[in-house]
């Protein structure tokens, strides 16, 4: 156990408890473990809880020795305590992404404390703890070139047995409509719709919102020989495609996306993970033409700053952002 989470779990059973306040714990009795309930109150998506339930269980080990933490165990926390586990996250050598995302999920998870009356002030105040490590965004973008981006369509069409065609499309769509991998593997065939003379792809479980994107026509004809080669009608368009007839059929999951990418772009020259397709689609829009706004509704981004990270080339346009991409195989 490294030393600087003994000596903060000593001091931790050192001090005396603040007493408890007087307001309704809203669902947070005493003995209880507030992280669970808190991410099950504040959280819908599995993911979330269990990315910030990892966060929160960490600083918990650190502060109380356990993975849980009563609302007696809350009132023991100190700044002191959450310096410590920024400095332990930094002594692992976790990266500056990885510990503001850490710090954020504190300052949450405290400031909904001092909110239903667990405790009445918050150590985790950004202005009583150690600043967030700044973050190189544009070096810690991932994109490919054209050429890349085509050769990887290719490389997808060319593996062996019955996915190629499933392949392909995957990757035409993480790149060509800028999807993240739980957008993609949410899509149903009912998603597709006509919009005027323009078929757009609905996606309801966009990390923003909802939003739509066009589909480009070499797009829709991977979809359309999905849809031929595997007989599918209705439900997901990317299933697995297992020997097994239990798996066979069934949704994919967004880690098999992620291991078909790293398969695929190996066998393309350059290992990357889905996520780099999007950072492609966004980049190479930018270079072609495509607006900065244009750009932001692409991805879904609620802010332009986020989308203004991978701007390199920028002038006006009057077309949607999925167009400039011109990524077909």
């Amino acid at each position: 156990m490294p030393a600087n989470e003994i000596q903060v779990h000593s001091a931790s059973e050192k001090l005396a408890k603040r007493p408890a306040s007087s307001s309704a714990y809203h669902g947070y009795p005493e003995g209880a473990d507030v992280i669970e309930r808190f991410l099950l109150m504040r959280y819908g998506n599995p993911r979330t809880r269990r990315t910030y339930g990892q966060a929160l269980r960490s600083f918990a080990r650190l502060a109380t020795g356990t993975d849980e933490m009563t609302p007696a165990d809350v009132r023991t926390v100190t700044s002191v305590h959450v310096d410590a586990f920024l400095q332990h996250l930094e002594n692992e050598g976790r990266a500056p992404a990885t510990i503001r995302r850490c710090r954020a999920t504190v300052m949450k998870f405290f400031k909904h404390m001092v909110a239903v009356g667990v405790i009445d002030r918050n150590p985790a105040d950004g202005e009583i703890i150690r600043p967030a490590p700044k973050v190189n965004q544009r070096a810690s973008i991932v994109w490919l070139s054209r050429d890349q981006a085509n050769r990887l369509v290719s490389a997808a069409e060319m593996t062996t047995g019955v996915t190629g065609t499933r392949d392909r499309c995957m990757v035409l769509m993480l790149v060509g409509c800028a999807l993240r991998r739980s957008e993609l593997v949410s899509i149903d065939l009912e998603h597709i719709r006509q919009n005027g003379e323009y078929k757009e792809l609905f996606i309801p479980k966009a990390k923003g919102g909802a939003r739509t994107v066009l589909i480009e026509p070499h797009i829709l004809e991977a979809i359309e020989r999905v849809k031929v080669e595997y007989g599918f009608r209705s439900g997901p368009l990317f299933r697995s495609l297992h020997r097994d007839p239990r798996i066979r059929g069934n949704r994919m999951t967004d880690k098999a996306v992620y291991y078909v990418i790293r398969r695929i772009s190996a066998l393309a020259g350059r290992v990357i993970s889905p996520h780099a397709l999007r950072h492609t689609a966004c980049t190479l829009a930018l270079e072609s033409g495509a607006h900065i706004v244009q750009a932001q509704k692409f991805l879904g981004h609620a802010k332009p700053e986020t989308t203004m990270v991978y701007e390199h080339l920028i002038s006006d346009a009057d077309t949607s952002a999925s167009k400039f991409v011109n990524v077909t195989g």
